[in-house]
């Protein structure tokens, strides 16, 4: 076993420490307690094998807070003389030996204080009750000292980890308060708006600035969207309209499951039972955008009521295959002709809703569109139904309407969505027309619209009384307006008429008196560019019968003028008065904007005619 040099101090040289000011605070949990270490003296040198620990010397004593390892009080112990250590002999494979201290203190008044300086292996931990003062280091015969440096290499003894004591320098504690309420308030920063705790300050940020995180400070927006196109027959009064509202078959934007719970704080389709008042949709004819009516008659507006979604629990365990448009009830329990109507929509295991384009049998459905997601079964599945009812006022009162004719209807309804999406607002599109269908051309069966005064035209539908009596084949009749002098003139009856000839034309009437000076007309146009001359080569020879040519020239501007002539006519050999020798221009033309052109043909009997000629413009 190995020895190790060790120096006792008796009772008088170590003892109780009170309320000093190195006391740890109670903030510092880690390190609460009587702080230890060497704080005064204890100054190592070694001369061979010795070591000398010696006093400070401008105070004149070495000093050492240490704990009892047997009661726990502080002990101070104060030496005012040098401690010798002698490490002669001591064997090399011992080295590098920690220099520590440690005390004793009793309460039962008979024993006595005591403290000790040792040395041990630096190996083993410091432990609680022992204050490190150095570290030597080999070999025996010409030692060194070290020192430990996580204990700050004899400055202050600074508190760490591995002990439950330490001094912590002034300033300390007002640190760890500053530390505890940064890191309190890191930790607070991370807790998101939604109360959601992320890993570090920038997710928080990230998550804060996202599209959702923003729109949920928001309120919704008010938009009116889209359906999809519906086949609505003649005498119908509702259609089911599902499919509209589900992300998977919207076949326009917003692509969103809607619920019917809209409103200034919650997005959603306004819709009945939830909103009866503000739930007005308008129908359109997805031919024409005309808005349908009830009666060629009446001709009154039909609008939509939205009615949903009709929630239900449908029997059986279904299962929905990955790419598929079959939906199969695998246990035989389904019950889908009378619990599933067609363009309903299903609830898928993905949580997803697929309208339902076909409902084969009791425990078979085909799907609008293919199940999107991994294979899996949905026990007990959702069924949403939402349906348009048509509606029209009669009297201020409103009634249950239908379409006069089978007819593919859209409508758009009022919604309040999220702002964290592009709002597709659907407004302009329904406006494209909005109106109620234009009056049909009218027949003796079907009111509507007449043609007056056109040549060949009819008026349709006439109830026409000659003097008062009904004309045979009556009592409608149609006007041919064929003949020259045909007129229609009212009379006393309402909604009679009578077909006059025009007869011979009078006398002409005095003349009127001569009306104000009119406005101005507009400003005609000017010419702001002038090409002078612009001279061709030369045409000929012309020998015998006269030959055409031509000369085209761009003037560099607008062309609204032009003038062109014979710059120069000159005879080849031979005199050019024969008779028989020709110079003709047969057109002067503008046959392009900017283009000038002038022809003619050119001919000589006896000699041989050459000729240039000329081009002027002017215009803009």
């Amino acid at each position: 076993m190995a020895v190790f040099p060790l120096q006792f101090f008796t009772e008088g040289k170590a003892r109780v420490g009170l309320d000093e000011d190195y006391r740890s605070s109670p903030l510092g949990v880690k390190y609460a307690g009587q702080p230890k270490g060497a704080y005064v003296g204890f100054i190592p040198s070694v001369l061979g094998s010795v070591l000398t620990l010696s006093p400070d010397p401008s105070l004149g004593y070495s000093l050492v807070k240490v704990a009892s390892n047997v009661d726990p009080g502080g002990m101070d112990v104060i030496i005012d003389s040098p401690v010798t250590l002698n490490f002669a002999g001591q064997p090399d494979v011992d080295f590098p030996l920690n220099v520590m201290m440690r005390s004793s203190f009793f309460e039962d008044g008979v024993s006595g204080t005591s403290a000790e300086i040792f040395t041990r292996s630096d190996t083993v931990p410091v432990e609680n009750d022992e204050a490190l003062i150095c570290v030597v280091v080999g070999p025996s015969a010409t030692i060194s000292v070290t020192f430990d440096a996580t204990i700050g290499e004899r400055d202050e003894p600074l508190a760490f980890a591995s002990v439950d004591f330490g001094f912590m320098p002034g300033g300390s504690i007002e640190d760890l308060r500053a530390a505890a309420d940064i890191v309190n308030e890191v930790v607070a920063a991370r807790v998101g708006l939604d109360s959601t705790v992320h890993s570090d300050l920038s997710g928080r940020i990230a998550e804060d600035y996202s599209a959702s995180s923003i729109a949920g400070r928001l309120a919704v927006i008010f938009r009116a969207l889209r359906s999809n196109d519906y086949l609505v027959g003649a005498g119908e009064e509702s259609v089911v309209v599902s499919g509209s509202f589900s992300e998977i078959d919207r076949d326009y934007e917003p692509k969103i499951t809607l619920s019917a719970l809209g409103s200034e704080s919650s997005e959603g389709a306004l819709a009945s039972p939830n909103d009866v008042v503000r739930n007005v949709a308008l129908v359109v004819d997805a031919t024409t955008g005309y808005r349908p009516i009830d009666d060629l008659t009446e001709r009154r507006v039909i609008f939509g009521r939205l009615i949903g979604p009709n929630e239900r629990t449908i029997s059986g365990v279904w299962q929905f295959l990955n790419a598929s448009k079959n939906v199969t009830a695998t246990d035989g329990n389904g019950q889908a002709i009378v619990e599933v109507q067609v363009r309903d929509t299903i609830l898928g295991p993905d949580g997803n809703y697929y309208e339902v384009d076909l409902i084969e049998d009791d425990n078979s459905l085909v799907l609008r569109t293919a199940f999107r997601s991994a294979s899996a079964t949905a026990p007990s599945t959702v069924i949403h139904h939402w349906t348009v009812e048509f509606k029209k006022i009669v009297g201020g009162v409103e009634l249950d309407a239908s379409l006069i004719a089978a007819t593919t209807v859209r409508f758009f309804f009022p919604a309040f969505v999220s702002m964290a999406r592009s709002n597709f607002d659907w407004k302009l599109a329904l406006h494209t027309a909005a109106e109620r269908s234009p009056l049909p051309v009218a027949s003796t069966t079907v009111p509507g619209i007449i043609a007056l005064a056109v040549t060949g035209a009819r008026l349709g539908a006439v109830n026409i009384k000659n003097k008062g009596v009904l004309l045979p084949g009556g009592p409608f009749h149609t006007i041919n307006f064929n003949s020259v002098n045909a007129s229609v003139e009212p009379t006393a009856i309402t909604g009679e008429v009578g077909v006059v000839e025009i007869g011979i034309q009078g006398d002409k009437g005095e003349d009127g008196t001569v009306g104000a000076q009119g406005e101005p007309g507009e400003v005609g146009p000017g010419f702001s560019a002038l090409n002078p001359f612009e001279i061709s080569g030369e045409f000929g020879p012309g020998l015998g019968a006269p030959v055409a040519w031509s000369f085209t020239k761009n003037m560099g501007h607008n062309v609204r003028y032009i003038a062109g002539n014979i710059a120069r006519w000159r005879s080849g050999g031979g005199p050019i008065t024969t008779p028989g020798d020709r110079l003709d221009i047969t057109n002067v033309s503008i046959p392009t904007a900017t283009e000038g052109r002038i022809e003619g043909t050119l001919g000589g009997v006896t000699g041989n005619v050459y000729l240039r000629a000329f081009l002027s413009s002017a215009g803009d």
